[in-house]
């Protein structure tokens, strides 16, 4: 059961930053002009320019819809996501690569489980970019509404 419990943390991680990226693609895609379907494939698909999860955290800081706190812990969620994915290894939150990684989580404190840590701030970090989509759809609203009314 112990050995099937750590197996599960791997998998915990790889889901907790597939969340993570999928909302800041979310965020992008709300901050940028509407595009179609194919070409938001084109840009985080395959080889587009956003596919990866160390691109687009890199786009969402650079125009300042991610502030460089959460920037910085997305890229301790991706690397701690890269090293449960890509190994021939058992590892675990408890593995020394990994507990040095969460250790760098900004709420990381020394009588708080690693995996609770991770998981914590990345749904800190989720709820932080949620925020950000509804004031960047508000704000379209308003803009497609006070166009309206000019319109008029």
């Amino acid at each position: 059961m112990k050995i099937l419990s750590r197996h599960t943390e791997a998998g915990n991680a790889l889901v907790v930053a597939g969340i993570v990226e999928d909302w800041l693609e979310k965020l992008l895609l709300a901050r940028g002009r509407t595009i179609s379907n194919t070409m938001a494939e084109r840009i985080f698909e395959g080889m587009g320019p956003l596919r990866s999860f160390s691109g687009k955290i890199d786009v969402a800081y650079l125009f300042e819809l991610i502030d460089e706190d959460v920037a910085r812990d997305l890229r301790v969620i991706k690397d701690i996501r890269n090293k449960f994915a890509h190994t021939t290894q058992f590892v675990h939150f408890q593995s020394e690569h990994i507990a040095k990684l969460c250790q760098k989580l900004s709420n990381w404190k020394p009588d708080k489980a690693n995996e609770e840590c991770y998981r914590d701030r990345a749904l800190e970090c989720v709820n932080l970019i949620k925020a950000a989509v509804d004031r960047l759809l508000y704000a379209s609203a308003l803009k497609e509404t006070i166009q309206d009314d000019d319109e008029e």
